[in-house]
């Protein structure tokens, strides 16, 4: 009996050490259950916390169960503690630990666990994957660029001219009946003193017939007539612009397009609706006026700007993709005058030669084109209107087109050349018109009153365009009378040198304005007139030696003190910029 007793106390401790052993496996299970974020979910924290004093942490939570972030959460869970989490917070092995009984992964990918009590501290937000930026946050609005401008400047000198255009779209095809389309954007007629409006134009789907030498649109007119009409648009000088180009060479109506189509030599090809390829009508003031040419190509930049920054109705993708659509534009030249020093520079928007219309009708005969694009004219141009330079504008827009042109040029400045070396003092030389009397003799005492400053005289017509932006790049005083000569001036490095321009008997202000918005000092003065005649622009100039000597000398003294140059004022001697490292104590 004993021996059976016995048998029966050993079978039943071993039956309670198997039951705890299979407890004990339950629960071990039960636990690992709870700390898998991928099966009990888990959330994505962001914000801070506090690992010191017991602080609870602010944490922002996204549940993260249902979302990408799953593995993320699992990854983490391999590197997870494996007894349950203390019930305040502190940082072990590198983990958070918060009294919880939630699994969550941390932004900083520290997991943690979180009991019910503190979830009073957590702030759950909308489910999300995304990571969290690193990024730094935005700069007090106390730092925001606030514009010093008047509306007045604004409207005509800054990137909003591109709005004031794109807000006056207006279309002038029907667009059931239509096989053409033909859309023109115009300023207000409250933009300019005189109440004229500009505009240029896009159409799409256009042929070329060779014997009328026109584009022809399959135009209807649409429902609503524009308030603008193409008849009425304005005329500018040198027959240029989009009214011009229209009358002689574009061809639209509502009847006989189709028939002037079929009467002539055009093929039956077929052009993709708003095809990629694009041909620019330019019509030139001339060939050879810098000032004239600039603001011409510049009125084209603005024109592309717009179509670049408008959506077209059709695709809803602009009018005008940079720089993929720059391999199929073509610009076709409607005017005769010769190439011009300026001729390559038209190309900042297109990767094709320029090409005569002529030549242009004798290649497309018989094809149809995608685009025509008709673009401001150069008196267009806001710099030529409203007397804005007594409102105090500075053209943001001339200073992109700055930009554009060193780039075209690959003109870029050397900054390992500071501090600057010995002022160079550039006097322009005009040999036709409004030249300076006794040049030769202002210039030697010119150098004999300063003869530490560099002084060149140049002729700009006998230089390529490139090789002026040069010199004036390395120019830091310009001198010349009145003119497109001064034009070069818009090159100069921003902020570091002198413009000194000597007038005729003119108010005009242009080139104070130049001055401004590349941050130059100005000087001015008038000289007398040799010889009175029709024209002030063909006057010649007599000054003064000794006035020409004090204007100099304003000029030059004005630089004296910049940035690797110090001199004081009423002393010969130049002191020397700090050697690289050093710096100059008082």
């Amino acid at each position: 009996m004993a021996i059976l007793w016995g048998r029966l106390a050993v079978m039943k401790s071993i039956h309670i050490a198997l039951s705890a052993i299979i407890i004990l496996l339950i629960l071990a299970r039960v636990n690992q259950l709870r700390h898998q974020p991928e099966t009990a979910g888990g959330f994505l924290i962001s914000g801070s916390y506090t690992s010191a004093g017991r602080k609870q942490p602010t944490i922002e939570a996204t549940d993260v169960a249902q979302s990408p972030i799953k593995q993320q959460a699992t990854a983490s869970n391999n590197n997870s503690p494996s007894s349950p989490a203390a019930v305040y917070d502190e940082v072990v092995n590198n983990f958070l630990v918060i009294s919880t009984e939630v699994p969550y992964v941390i932004t900083t990918t520290i997991y943690a666990t979180v009991t019910e009590s503190a979830t009073t501290t957590v702030q759950a937000a909308a489910p999300s994957a995304a990571p969290v930026s690193y990024q730094p946050l935005p700069l007090p609005e106390e730092y925001a660029y606030q514009s010093t401008q008047s509306d007045f400047c604004i409207d005509r000198f800054t990137t909003k001219y591109f709005d004031v255009l794109r807000d006056g779209k207006a279309d002038y095809c029907g667009k059931d009946a239509s096989a053409s389309s033909l859309t023109c954007f115009h300023t207000p007629s409250d933009l300019h003193n005189d109440g004229h409006v500009d505009s240029f134009c896009i159409g799409q789907d256009v042929q070329v017939d060779e014997h009328s030498k026109q584009f022809i649109f399959d135009c209807p007119p649409p429902k609503t007539e524009p308030a603008v009409r193409l008849t009425s648009l304005h005329s500018y000088w040198y027959g240029t612009g989009p009214y011009h180009i229209l009358q002689e060479y574009v061809h639209i109506n509502t009847r006989d397009a189709q028939n002037t189509i079929a009467s002539s030599n055009i093929g039956n090809e077929t052009v993709e609706p708003n095809a990629r390829n694009f041909t620019i009508l330019l019509k030139r003031e001339g060939d050879a006026n810098i000032f004239h040419s600039l603001h011409e190509i510049m009125s084209l930049s603005y024109t592309m700007d717009v179509l670049r920054t408008t959506r077209d109705p059709n695709t809803g993708k602009a009018f005008f993709k940079f720089p993929e659509d720059l391999q199929g534009t073509q610009i076709v030249v409607l005017d005769d005058h010769p190439e011009g020093p300026y001729w390559d520079l038209w190309q900042l928007f297109s990767s094709t030669p320029l090409i005569r219309f002529h030549d242009f009708v004798e290649q497309n005969r018989g094809r149809p084109l995608g685009n025509i694009i008709i673009p401001l004219a150069g008196a267009s141009n806001p710099v030529w209107h409203d007397n804005w330079e007594q409102q105090g504008c500075v053209n943001v827009v001339r200073r992109t087109f700055v930009k554009r042109v060193l780039d075209f040029y690959g003109i870029h400045d050397d900054r390992s050349d500071l501090p600057p070396k010995q002022l160079t003092m550039t006097i322009v030389d005009r040999k036709q018109t409004r030249r300076l009397f006794n040049l030769g003799a202002l210039v030697n005492a010119t150098r004999r009153a300063h003869p530490d400053v560099k002084v060149q005289v140049v002729d700009w017509a006998g230089l390529q365009f490139r090789k002026q932006i040069e010199i004036a790049r390395g120019t830091d005083i310009l001198v010349g009378i009145h003119g497109a000569g001064m034009t070069q001036g818009m090159f100069m490095k921003e902020g570091r040198g002198a413009m000194v321009e000597i007038m005729p008997d003119t108010g005009i202000n242009c080139f104070h304005a130049m001055a401004m918005e590349r941050n130059l000092r100005y000087y001015r003065a008038h000289g007398k007139i040799a010889e009175t005649k029709d024209d002030w622009h063909n006057e010649d100039v007599v000054m003064d030696q000794d006035k020409f000597l004090l204007l100099m000398d304003h000029a030059v003294k004005s630089l004296y003190n910049r940035p690797g140059r110090f001199r004081d004022l009423y002393m010969d001697k130049v002191e020397p910029a700090a050697s690289k490292g050093q710096v100059n104590r008082p």
